[in-house]
């Protein structure tokens, strides 16, 4: 499977990546929003897609509100943030998961202490 992993610390790319790739995934990065939707072709590769939603360059929701426009047939996106109720400090793009289906049905949102065996999890559920 072909993941692309955008965040802007690159601790939690090298350790998704190592993970991905010990199951035999292969794994594309970007270091902001606006890094991965400028590379369509890597981004038009990609089974699935893991985020940060806080990140200097382009949020996670600035990335979910472009692939959504850009994309016809939206792969899942893995959301994560350092914040588990998606309203710290007062930000206001962001929202309680239950209020994001309508929008973003592709996408599934947790917090930024992802184990690894949830990542895997969500990486089988979508497995083609």
């Amino acid at each position: 499977m072909k993941i692309m992993i955008i965040d802007d610390e690159s601790q939690f790319r090298n350790q998704f990546r190592q993970v991905l790739e010990d199951k035999g995934h292969e794994v594309h990065e970007a270091s902001s929003a606006y890094e991965a939707l400028n590379n369509t072709a890597m981004l038009d590769a990609c089974d699935l897609v893991i985020t940060d939603m806080r990140m200097p360059g382009g949020s996670g929701l600035e990335f979910l509100q472009g692939y959504r426009r850009y994309a016809d047939d939206p792969v899942p996106v893995l959301v994560h943030s350092s914040s588990d109720s998606f309203r710290d400090r007062g930000t206001p793009m962001l929202y309680l998961p239950n209020d994001i289906p309508e929008f973003f049905p592709f996408a599934e949102f947790h917090s930024k202490s992802i184990s690894t065996d949830y990542l895997l999890d969500f990486v089988t559920r979508h497995s083609k």
